[in-house]
């Protein structure tokens, strides 16, 4: 006698199937089983385990039903017709069978299928049966092979393809075969499971779980939700009830499986000799318990042999149930082995107990006798626990042993001998009694998964491991989260992307990145790798440090506060590193790198820039510059923006045509810059000095004419002319350095020799009737504070107003350009050419500019105005 367990269809297929072989039906009853019964199947042979006719094959099959409300109890069962359909979409083939319940309220005619039928799905007729009769080989429904559809389309645990054609999951769940979610019905739920899966989820919003392995994931159209590793899951104790596998004397010699409800515990046994052994569920007898524990003390294995040597193992394998997210192995194993005991010229137990771990290598295992037994062994070849010269019952400590596995363990054998030959007539029966096993689950470890959303909306969770993320053209509105567990580097790869990708970061390892139609929020994500394009990305919130590989084209990148490593690749880049100890490479191209203190930068082929910045960093970490001596055509740029003096620097190689410059400088704050491959130094330009204006400061360098700059007598004023030249720091124009405060400058000032300087109070007024006159810097010098800086070379810069002009460069109030004879003189001709188009009365009469703002000191009287 058989139980079954089936659902139905509210449906007689007499009216809607064809009873004509080769015939094509389209399936036009309920799309889902309204109807369930337990069938008791009292034949037996293949009748037991078919559904046919009453009369033609006997069938004596009884059933309690339920459908739409209506129910049947202990009814006759019966299937009066059978069909053979193919599916013309997978290609199966299964049995539809006619049931007719005969008694009670739910009597009638239903449809009972094998396989779920799929609602205007089209079926061939490869059979018909009117009076089936399984024993005559008749086609019949078949309990074995009915399948009930849980919605989710199953991987195995191994290496599966999962696309529209995967027919490999156990109740003919299939991909993107209109019985999904979703209007079309194509919104399916995936659970690769264990392997290195490749899925295609194609359309529809569909629901995927890598599960465990190096899966790749595409989610195709639709809003995707998609997991890179199976569903988080948390860990939980369960154990294996021997008393769930029947009453006492129960044999489970042929194995079993049982689910202790998130895992799957599959025991194997084996006679390892000639003792007859048995295993049994032993729940009449009561085992030792010591104080504290939980096992059962009335559910145990019993395990007897007669004879000598070898008698049985026992196998325990451990396996996750699928879409649990747990790991296939267990830790913190507990059971208890009673009864080991001896008794003379009759038996000795021996028990060996061997652990394994999900790579099948042996794992440690403690065996803890409550009595005088003794343990030897190793985790190579097991541990062993021989008993002692006592004979014990199942209920006595002294033949009691505590086994203890840490884990993870993914099996388990307990391997039973008898340790001596019997004599003097005894039959060497020997028996042992092993309790519940008790454990923990683990949640399942990610592997590195790659993901391609596809287009669609989809959200995306990436899972343990380092899980790398595509993206495509179109690829929507996307929420990515990348998970932190394993090993723990996730990248977003847009690097097939047709436009650039900008944007920036919010916080640690999260932010947002678009191409202007589409866009990813993201968390939890290491690294970027960019596109082709000129991308932009801000990091600088990120403290936890970014890893970009910026690729080819004109790229801008801001690291943040943490250790960054971005790579500018190809292309023109500006790369600005920011606080922390980043690594730098520019890449090819002429890049622009901004560096600071703990940075290590390389420039690549082509005429790099290096420019050092002062971010305030606490500490004095050193600093290494590399320029690269590849497809160089000016060569590489050091800019120490006035950090250092030339006299600061210690030059290894002086000749930038062998190898270009190399050397070190101390910084004040103690830094040392190491740099190599470089054929220009800057100390400081004068361009780079910040004059005031109404959108803050700004490097005069930058400035325009038509910008607009405060002055101290005019207020706002546009600047008409702007020059520069690029000097030899030499000589008469080697540049003056005012050192910070001295003046009330707010950083160093770097100005031009003849550069004025404003100077006020009560001893320019007592000296020269002024409160404030211009000083030239040079006439300031002093050798301390402000000093001459020669060495390499300088630009000036020039800004011209209406008139002459007192603004503010670092805080200081300093003079604008005055074309006299002398500023005239240090003017290139194509730009005093330019200056003449802009003021033309200049060239034939200098004066005609006008006087300068204040009254402008000689050498001698600034040297008063010093020592006043």
């Amino acid at each position: 006698m058989a139980i079954f367990d089936v659902k139905f269809y509210d449906a007689d297929p007499s009216g809607i199937l064809s009873r004509s072989v080769g015939a094509t039906v389209t399936w036009s009853g309920p799309a889902t089983p309204a109807g369930a019964a337990t069938i008791t199947d009292n034949e037996s042979g293949v009748g037991g385990q078919t559904l046919d006719d009453d009369s033609a094959g006997r069938e004596a099959a009884t059933a309690s039903v339920t459908v739409n409300g209506l129910t049947s109890t202990n009814s006759t069962v019966d299937a009066e017709l059978v069909w053979t359909l193919r599916d013309t979409v997978t290609g199966q083939q299964f049995q539809v069978a006619q049931f007719q319940v005969e008694n009670g309220g739910a009597s009638g005619y239903y449809t009972l299928s094998e396989m779920p039928l799929v609602a205007g799905r089209d079926y061939e007729v490869m059979a018909y049966d009117s009076n089936p009769n399984a024993s005559s080989g008749d086609i019949a429904f078949s309990y074995a092979d009915y399948v009930e559809s849980d919605g989710v389309v199953a991987g195995s645990s191994g290496d599966d393809i999962i696309d529209a054609g995967y027919t490999g999951d156990p109740e003919n769940d299939l991909v993107d075969d209109g019985v999904g979610t979703g209007g079309a019905g194509m919104g399916d739920t995936i659970d690769a499971g264990a392997g290195d899966d490749t899925v295609a989820a194609g359309a529809g919003a569909d629901t995927v779980y890598g599960g465990a392995g190096r899966d790749t994931i595409d989610g195709g159209a639709g809003d995707d939700t998609i997991y890179g590793d199976a569903p988080a899951a948390t860990a939980q104790s369960e154990d294996l009830n021997w008393a769930a596998e029947g009453n006492d004397g129960t044999s489970v010699a042929g194995g079993f499986t049982q689910s202790t409800g998130q895992m799957n515990v599959s025991v194997s046994t084996a006679s390892d000799g000639n003792n007859s052994p048995t295993f049994q569920v032993e729940t009449s007898d009561t085992a030792y318990v010591a104080s504290g524990e939980s096992f059962d003390p009335n559910s145990n294995l019993y395990l007897y042999g007669a004879g000598d040597a070898a008698t049985s193992t026992t196998t325990l394998d451990f396996s996750a149930a699928a879409g649990s997210g747990l790991s296939d192995a267990v830790e913190n194993v507990q059971f208890r082995i009673n009864d080991i005991d001896s008794y003379a010229r009759n038996h000795q137990d021996i028990v060996t107990v061997r652990a394994y771990g999900a790579d099948g290598k042996p794992i440690a295992v403690s065996i803890a006798p409550s009595g005088g037994d003794t343990v030897s062994g190793d985790t190579a070849s097991g541990y062993t626990i021989t008993a002692d010269s006592s004979y014990d019952d199942p209920d006595s400590a002294s033949g009691s042993a505590l086994i203890s596995i840490a884990g993870p363990v993914a099996r388990i054998e307990i391997a039973y001998r008898n340790g001596i030959t019997p004599s003097g007539g005894n039959a060497g029966t020997h028996a042992i009694w092993v309790s519940d096993v008790e454990f923990q689950t683990m949640p399942a470890s990610g592997d590195d998964d790659i993901i391609d959303g596809g287009t669609g909306d989809d959200t995306i969770f990436a899972g343990d491991g380092s899980d790398t993320i595509t993206f495509q053209d179109g690829f929507g509105s996307d929420t990515v989260a990348g998970g932190e567990g394993g090993t723990d580097y996730d990248t977003l790869d847009f690097s097939a992307l047709g436009a650039p990708v900008s944007g920036s970061y919010g916080g640690d390892e999260a932010g947002t990145l678009g191409d202007g139609t589409n866009s990813v929020s993201f968390s939890e994500i290491e690294h970027l790798v960019l596109t082709d394009l000129d991308d932009t990305v801000d990091a600088s919130a990120d403290s936890a440090g970014v890893d970009i590989d910026a690729g080819a084209g004109a790229d801008v990148i801001s690291g943040g506060s943490g250790d960054d490593v971005i790579d500018g690749d190809a292309g023109d880049d500006t790369i600005a590193g920011g606080t922390g100890a980043d690594i730098v490479d520019g890449g090819t191209g002429d890049d622009t790198i901004h560096v600071a203190e703990g940075d290590s930068a390389t420039g690549g082929d082509g005429d790099d820039t290096f420019t050092l910045t002062d971010l305030d960093e606490a500490g004095s970490a050193g600093i290494t510059i590399t320029g690269g001596e590849g497809a160089e055509t000016a060569g590489d740029t050091l800019d120490f923006q006035g950090l250092i003096g030339f006299k600061d620097i210690t030059y290894t190689n002086t000749d930038d045509a062998s190898g270009g410059l190399s050397g070190f400088a101390s910084l004040a704050d103690g830094s040392v810059v190491n740099f190599s491959e470089i054929e220009t130094i800057i100390i400081c330009f004068a361009a780079g000095t910040h004059i005031l204006t109404p959108r803050g400061e700004r490097p005069v360098e930058s400035l325009r004419p038509g910008d607009l700059v405060i002055t101290a007598d005019s207020g706002l004023q546009r600047v008409r002319w702007t020059g520069r030249r690029e000097v030899p720091a030499q000589g008469n124009l080697a540049p003056v350095r005012i050192r910070q405060g001295v003046l009330g400058n707010t950083r160093d000032l770097i100005v031009s020799p003849q550069h004025r300087m404003l100077c006020t109070g009560h001893r320019a007024e007592l000296l020269f009737s002024q409160n404030e006159v211009l000083v030239p810097a040079l006439h300031l010098v002093d050798g301390k504070d402000v000093l001459r800086e020669a060495g390499g070379t300088v630009t000036y810069v020039h800004i011209l107003f209406d008139r002459h002009e007192v603004v503010f460069a670092e805080g200081v109030a300093s003079e604008s350009f005055h074309p006299g004879h002398m500023g005239l003189e240090g003017i290139a001709d194509p730009a005093r050419e330019e200056l003449f188009a802009v003021f033309p009365e200049l060239r034939s009469n200098i004066g005609s500019y006008g006087p300068t703002s204040r009254l402008v000191l000689r050498k001698h009287e600034a040297l008063a105005l010093r020592a006043a």
